[in-house]
C-alpha cells in the first residue's frame, strides 16, 4: 500500500479529530436547539441566579431528550424563585416521560395562577385521558376549545372520541357529532372531521346526512377517485347499489387517466372488489 505523504497524514489526522469531536458532542435533532443552548449557557454564566434561564434550558433539555440535565435545571430553578413558575415546563417534562399524575399536579399548580393558560389546559386534558379520568379530560378540553384561539381539527377529533366513552350520556353519538360540527364551523370543512362525522352518521343509521357530508367534500377533493370510492361505500351501506356502482365506475375511469402507482393500483383493486360484491348481492 502506498504510504501517505506528511501533508496528507496531517490532513487525515485533523479530519479524524474533527470527526471525533462531532461524535462526542451532544446532538440536537431540533433545528436551532444547539444555538439556543449556547445562548442559554452564556446567559446562565452571566446571570447565575436567573430562574427563567434555568427553566428555559430545562425545557430545551426536555424537548431534546436530555432528561437528567432537565431534572437538574428544574431543581435549580425551583430554588431561585417561586416554584410554580417552573410548573408548566416541569409538567411538560413529566408528560414527556409518561409520569402523568405528576404532570397533572404541575399543571394544577400553574393553572391556579394562570387559569387561562391554554397549553396547560390542553396538556392536562391529555394527561387526564392517559390515566383514564375521561370526565376530567372532557372538561379541560371543553374549556380549551371554548377559550383558545389556537384550535385545530385534531382537537375536536380528540374531544369527540372522548365524548363517545363518557358514562351516563343519553346520546353519545349525537354529542360527538355536535362537537365535530362545532369544529367544522370554526376550522373550516375539514376532511378529517367530516370523515369521522360520516362514520358516526352511518353508525346511527343517518344515511342521508352521511351522503350530504361526503358531497360537501366533492369540490375540495376535485371529486378524486378516492372520493368516489368513499361515496360508493356510503351508498352501499344505505342500500343504493346502482348509485354506488356509478360512482365506482367514475372512480375507475379517473384512475385510468392517472399514472399507475402502488397506491392507485390498490384503490383500483378495491373498486373491482366492491363491484363484484355489489353484483353478487344483486
Amino acid at each position: 500500500m502506498r504510504q501517505l505523504g506528511r501533508a496528507s497524514q496531517l490532513l487525515l489526522a485533523v479530519a479524524v479529530c474533527s470527526l471525533c469531536a462531532v461524535l462526542s458532542s451532544p446532538t440536537y435533532s431540533h433545528p436551532g436547539a444547539e444555538h439556543k443552548l449556547s445562548h442559554l449557557n452564556a446567559r446562565i454564566e452571566q446571570q447565575p441566579n436567573s430562574q427563567s434561564a434555568y427553566i428555559q434550558r430545562a425545557a430545551l433539555y426536555t424537548r431534546t431528550g436530555k432528561y437528567v440535565l432537565a431534572e437538574q435545571d428544574f431543581a435549580t430553578a425551583k430554588n431561585l424563585g417561586d416554584a410554580y413558575l417552573a410548573s408548566y415546563e416541569l409538567g411538560a417534562y413529566y408528560f414527556k416521560i409518561s409520569d402523568y399524575p405528576s404532570a397533572i399536579r404541575q399543571f394544577d399548580s400553574y393553572l391556579a395562577h394562570y387559569p387561562n393558560h391554554y397549553p396547560s389546559l390542553e396538556y392536562r386534558a391529555k394527561a387526564y385521558e392517559k390515566v383514564g379520568e375521561i370526565e376530567q379530560a372532557f372538561k379541560d378540553f371543553g374549556v380549551f376549545l371554548q377559550q383558545s384561539p389556537y384550535t385545530n381539527p385534531g382537537h375536536y377529533l380528540a374531544v369527540a372520541r372522548i365524548a363517545l366513552s363518557l358514562p351516563h350520556q343519553k346520546d353519545p353519538l349525537a354529542d360527538a357529532i355536535n362537537i365535530l360540527d362545532d369544529g367544522l364551523s370554526k376550522t373550516g370543512n375539514s376532511p378529517q372531521l367530516q370523515a369521522f362525522a360520516i362514520e358516526l352518521e352511518l353508525r346511527r343509521g343517518f344515511f342521508s346526512q352521511a351522503i350530504a357530508r361526503q358531497e360537501s367534500l366533492r369540490e375540495m377533493t376535485s371529486a378524486s377517485p378516492q372520493w368516489h370510492v368513499e361515496m360508493a361505500d356510503i351508498l352501499v351501506k344505505s342500500l343504493q347499489q346502482d348509485q354506488a356502482l356509478n360512482h365506482l365506475k367514475q372512480g375507475q375511469h379517473k384512475l385510468a387517466t392517472y399514472k399507475n402507482t402502488p397506491a392507485r393500483q390498490k384503490l383500483l383493486l378495491r373498486i373491482e372488489k366492491m363491484q363484484h360484491a355489489i353484483e353478487a348481492a344483486s
